[in-house]
Order: C-alpha cells, then structure tokens, then sequence
C-alpha cells in the first residue's frame, strides 16, 4: 500500500499582509511543539514526515507554498490559532494554486472553536477537532485505503455545502504512550528569544487545565487536565540535552505547579540527569509552596511566570480565579525568598472594573515583589465563558466569527464593555503601569545590584548581538509609537 507524504506547518504568525524584514523579528520566535509531536506520532507511523515553520523562515503565503513545493500531492497539515487564522488560509490558498491536488488538514485551537466555518473554505479539504495525534494519523490511512475519512473521530468536512462532522475525539488518556516531539525537524539553533538562552527547546508536561478562569479558553486541550509520566518527561529533557545541547527548557503547561509531589519528584529527576539545564515554568501564585520553590531552584529553575491578572479580590473573584491576592502575594514572596525570578501578567480593564480597581491592581504589581511585570488590556477571546457571555446577552457580535470568515471586522479586537473609560484612558493606564513598575528607582537599583537579574542580563539581553537589535527596534517609528508599551514583548521574550 502506497503511504503518503506528511509536511506539517505552521504560517507565518507575524504575515500582515507582507512579512517583515528578518533583523525585526528580534523579540523571539518559539519552536511550534504542536506540529512537532504531531510528526513524532507520524513519524512513528512508518510515514515520511517535514515540518516547515514559516514563523521562524518569515515566509509570505507563496514562499511558503514553495517550501511545500509545486505539485505536490500528500498531506499538509495546517496548526492555526484564532490570531493566525489569516495567515494560515492566505498560506493555503497559495499552495493550492501550485498544489491542486494535495490534501489540506487543519487542527489546532482555531479548528476547536470554528470547524464548521474553517472547512467552509472550499481550499480546506479536511479539518480536526481535539488533539490531533491519533486522529490525523487515522485520516491519512483513510486516505491511503480509499475509506471514508468520516469515520475517523474528530475529523470535519464539508459535504453538500455544509460541514459533517465525525465522531467526537476524546482527549489522549496516557500521554506517555506518545512519541518525543519530533523538535529534531525544526532548525533549533535558530530559534531565539531576548529573555531565553539559545538554544532552548520547549516541553510540555501535562495538557489541561484544572481551573476554569473566566476569561480563558480550555477548547483545545478538551477541558481535561492530564499529566504525563515523570520518568517519561526526564527522559525527553536528557534527550533535549544530548541532541540539541539545550541550555535552557520552556515548560509550556497551563500550569506546571499542580502537585506538590509529583512537581518535587520531576525537579529530583532533572537533578539526577547530572548535566547543567535551566528552565522555565508557567504557575499559579498560590500553588507554589517553600519546598516547592527550593526544589524548583535547585533543579535549574530560572524562572516562574505567573497569571496574577488582579490586584483586587473582588475582580479575580469575578474572574472565577478561586485565589485571593494574599494568597498571590504569597507565591511571589515563596519565589523571592527562594531565588528564583519572578514574572507577573495583570489583566487592566476587566469587566466592571473600577479605575480604583485599576490603580489598586497597578499598585499590587509594584508592591509584590515581582522582579518583572507585564500588563495587557483585557480582550475577549473566543470560546471563553466572558465572549460567550457577551454574545448571550447581545453585547457584542460574534467578532471572532467574522475575522474567521475572512470578513471585515475593527482592527481593535472586542473589549468588555467598561463605560466609565474610554479606549484611550486604557491604553494610558497601560503606559503607567509600565512606567511606575520599570522607572521607579528603587526597581532600577535592584536590577543594578542584583546578582541573579544581572547574569540573567549578561545570558540574554546582552548576548552578542542582542544589544544592537534591540537599540535598532526602540528606534523604529512602529515602536516608538506605542508609547513604549510594548516593552512588554522584551519583558515576555516573545514577538
């Protein structure tokens, strides 16, 4: 039986209608690790697979088509998020153009929250609800035998003009069954980010999150929370290591901190490999304990991001976060006194919120602790329970909708609806913010004398090269016109 060839890709996340010169792309580009353990399972399979990720290449939609190649006739795979929906498309239209007779799978966030409207685009020819391993592979021997791809769980298309959907495709019960993501595709020496040794690598732990915050979208990790086995992720971190001689592990769980024990028992684990590696991790404040922290530093931890979004109780209350600002401003202290670094995001401009409630969760951010903070002006993002809301109550139209259907929609996604303060009044909240955490001196000083925030200096913002580029940026009129408020993107590593 003839097997079909795989590209797996991910578009251009930074295409808005031309891709910008290379030398701006300098606050960071990530490996994308779900088209990766997407090939590993492929691989696996027996079948010959690429990944192509136009991110990290800077592809226009018809570079990108040409990587993929004219006239080619397997399976590629597209991973979209609601953002870079757009690109994606206008990527696969392109192909199409040089490549009639290839099969296009899309899967991804974007495909959990809009299937029916992602295959109304008669370009897309088949789409995946869920995790897509197991599903993806079992469409590509559908079309190898001739079966119908319907029978496949998870899988969409469209039929006499309107979308059929197979079975639903539950979520991968034993993550450890999985492959290695398949990073040894991807160019990762290339990959960088301001805030980030090189080379990194990215890792999951778990999928899922436990928690049902309000404004956050669970769709596509299918609302349950698994983790995979400790022996299982220290196998693939000494695998990272050996391969890729990584200096440095992003964690991208939702929420790595869940378990005391098992999160102690991994940091023992990493211990154990006897090779030098940092990491980072994603947490929440009030999961992290003394003995946590100590082990987290003492396994290579060098970082913990953490989701505060409120200073206010009664809005992380609204928020159904399940923590009180105590309970926050205690994870940072179990942080500090630990050694590790600290990183908070606040949310500004929450549903109901008062510009009191703004000040006060401005003035938790320079009071915390935190050695670094970022600010965002809330946005409602699709398949959360505050757009779904919205949409209920007739407060706004369906905008992601629209923006998926390629419609016109305002450049300024949807906000809640606050009418004590204006668009404008938001962002300058926002500029304060930044102002009042970065500028004050005594964070100068402690940025000045430091040990810790001084190497982390000398590692990554000052690396060779990354001075110039980031002098180069602040410089740009695109830059210098936000007031400066994207500082938040050196503060994340990420573009």
């Amino acid at each position: 039986m003839p097997r079909l060839d795989v590209i797996l890709c991910r578009a251009n996340e930074r295409f808005r209608g031309e891709a910008q010169p290379p030398e701006t792309n300098i606050f960071g580009a990530f490996p994308p690790l779900g088209i990766a353990q997407l090939a590993g399972v492929v691989r696996e399979s027996g079948r010959n697979v690429r990944l192509i990720d136009g991110t990290i290449e800077n592809t226009t939609p018809e570079e990108m088509a040409r990587l993929i190649g004219e006239g080619f006739t397997g399976v590629v795979g597209f991973s979209s998020g609601t953002l870079n929906w757009r690109s994606t498309l206008t990527s696969i239209r392109a192909l199409k153009k040089i490549a009639p007779k290839c099969v296009v799978v899309v899967g991804g966030p974007q495909m959990d929250v809009y299937p029916d409207e992602v295959v109304s685009f008669p370009e897309v020819d088949y789409g995946i609800v869920g995790e897509g391993e197991f599903a993806l592979v079992g469409l590509i021997e559908a079309l190898e035998t001739g079966s119908d791809p319907m029978h496949v769980p998870g899988v969409v298309c469209l039929r006499e003009n309107r979308a059929h959907r197979a079975a639903p495709n539950p979520p991968i019960k034993e993550l450890g069954a999985l492959p290695f993501s398949a990073l040894d595709l991807l160019p990762i020496a290339r990959y960088k980010a301001l805030t980030v040794r090189s080379p990194f690598t990215t890792l999951i732990t778990s999928r899922g999150c436990p928690f049902r915050c309000h404004f956050c979208s669970q769709q596509y990790a299918g609302g349950r929370f698994r983790q995979r086995p400790v022996s299982h992720v220290a196998e693939e971190i000494e695998w990272h290591i050996q391969a890729f001689r990584a200096k440095e592990i992003l964690f991208f769980d939702e929420t790595f901190t869940i378990g005391q024990k098992r999160v102690i028992e991994l940091c023992h684990a990493i211990r154990d490999l006897g090779v030098k590696v940092g990491f980072n991790i994603r947490a929440r404040a009030d999961t992290i304990t003394y003995e946590m922290a100590v082990a987290l530093k003492e396994a290579g931890c060098t970082s913990v991001n953490m989701g505060i979004e409120s200073g206010t109780d009664r809005i992380l209350k609204v928020m159904n976060k399940g923590v009180t600002s105590e309970q926050m401003a205690k994870g940072i202290e179990m942080c500090r006194k630990a050694g590790l670094t600290s990183r908070g995001y606040f949310m500004l401009g929450y549903k109901g919120e008062t510009r009191e409630e703004i000040e006060e969760t401005i003035r938790f951010a320079v009071e915390s602790g935190l050695d670094f903070a970022s600010f965002t002006v809330t946005q409602l993002n699709p398949a959360t329970v505050d757009y779904e809301t919205e949409l209920f109550n007739g407060e706004t139209e369906d905008y992601w909708r629209d923006y998926t259907l390629m419609k016109d929609v305002p450049a300024t996604p949807p906000r809640p609806r606050n009418p004590q303060y204006s668009e404008d009044e938001l962002q300058d909240f926002l500029r304060s913010a930044y102002r009042r955490f970065y500028l004050r001196p005594a964070q100068i000083g402690r940025y000045a004398t430091n040990r810790r925030i001084l190497q982390w200096t000398a590692d990554t913002l000052l690396a060779p090269g990354n001075a110039m580029r980031i002098f180069s940026e602040l410089m740009r009129p695109a830059y210098l016109s936000t007031g400066g408020s994207n500082i938040r993107q050196v503060a994340e590593g990420v573009g």
